[in-house]
Order: C-alpha cells, then structure tokens, then sequence
C-alpha cells in the first residue's frame, strides 16, 4: 500500500514513506500511482550514437554529407554534448532544422523527436 495525497480529481499529487494524517493510502499497482512516478522520472538521455540510430541510414548519409553550416554546427554539439534528451529545446530546434534544410521529413523530425527508431 502506498500513502499519497490526491487532488480534487483523485489524482496522486505526492506520496509518503508512512501514513500522514492528512495521506490517503491505495493499493501499490493503483495506476494513479503509476502514472505519477512516471511523470517524476527524468527524460531518457541518448548517446550520440544512440541519438544517430534514431535517424534512417539515407538520412544519416544526408546530414554527414550536408555543406549546410547549420547541420555541421548542430551535429558537432550533438556529438559533444555526452548526454542528448529529446525534449532539450536545442535537441528540438537542432532535429526542426534538420527537416526545414530537407536533411529529413517533418514526420521524421516528429518521430525522432518521440524517440522512435526507424522500420
């Protein structure tokens, strides 16, 4: 059993290792608490190469062989940055310009940006 507090609409707001006066108790597989300790989890960080993977081989080949300055800039940041998340806004604005400079589509850009790897 877990102890939580919940909000007006019976969501779980927080959660305590012993019973407070003012915690509710739920079962420990309540998916109420599920989906709080989700959303308190870090977003998944990526590898370069783990981020590399989540683009096609065709758009792979597109970004190394692109003159654009904009594309090396954001690939070289990217390889240095040791630890990517998907939802850092440089991560986005960088995987964005990819698919105005045509390196990939918008749908991609979209998908990789989910963390989707390619069929």
């Amino acid at each position: 059993m877990a102890n939580v507090t919940l909000d007006s609409n019976g969501a779980v707001t927080a959660v305590f290792a012993l019973p407070q006066g003012f915690s509710t108790e739920i079962a420990d597989d309540d998916p109420r608490l599920a989906a709080f300790l989700a959303a308190q989890a870090p977003p998944a960080s990526y590898g370069f190469l783990q981020f590399m993977a989540l683009f096609t081989g065709a758009e792979q080949s597109a970004i190394v062989a692109s003159t654009d300055p904009q594309i090396k800039l954001f690939t070289l940041m990217a390889a240095g940055a040791g630890a990517l998340q998907l939802n850092n806004p440089q991560v986005i604005a960088g995987v964005n310009y990819l698919a105005s400079a045509g390196a990939i589509t918008a749908a991609r850009a979209s998908a990789i940006l989910a963390g989707q790897t390619p069929a």
